[in-house]
């Protein structure tokens, strides 16, 4: 297991003020996931979110992953609610409808958004041995029956997931 230091963690944050990829608001979030859905070079999209105002509820038809990197959120997953600190995670199918607010000024949320054409047979080979994610990653993809399905995870933030996280959104 890889062990991400505070100085190495502390470089990451100061690398993302660099990048443009900061949401504040659910109208930004509409317009970058537009902006994804309509550029077919992109399989891949990963927005952070920071000092939002209120609660952010926008649909998104992709395969998400909403991973808590700092502070905290209060969300509301297909009408249940959770709430998620520092190693949160929550894997959600197209049809999920996840609204959710930060709890505290410092929190940044790390949204990924995949298309199906990112799962390739190959990635998907990768992943055979994970059998729940899987298992997960096919039926959703495969799946046109319009019912939202989700995990969440409460990882470590010196854990593997929090680095891998980071190293996805620094790509």
């Amino acid at each position: 297991m890889y062990q991400i230091s505070y100085e190495h963690h502390m470089r990451f944050y100061d690398f993302l003020k660099e990048l443009d990829c900061y949401i504040t608001s659910e109208a930004g979030m509409l317009e970058e996931l537009r902006a994804f859905d309509k550029n077919p070079e992109r399989k891949i999209s990963a927005l952070v979110c920071q000092r939002t105002q209120g609660k952010l509820s926008y649909p998104a038809p992709y395969l998400r992953i909403l991973y808590v990197l700092e502070g905290g959120v209060k969300a509301r997953i297909d009408g249940k609610e959770v709430t998620l600190s520092v190693g949160g995670m929550i894997f959600s199918n197209r049809f999920t409808k996840i609204d959710y607010e930060e709890l505290q000024e410092d929190t940044r949320i790390v949204g990924f958004y995949f298309k199906p054409e990112y799962f390739t047979d190959s990635l998907l080979n990768q992943l055979a041995d994970e059998r729940m994610v899987y298992r997960f990653l096919i039926e959703s993809l495969k799946s046109e029956e319009a019912i939202g399905r989700y995990y969440v995870f409460e990882f470590q933030p010196t854990a593997d997931t929090h680095f891998y996280s980071i190293l996805l959104l620094k790509q």
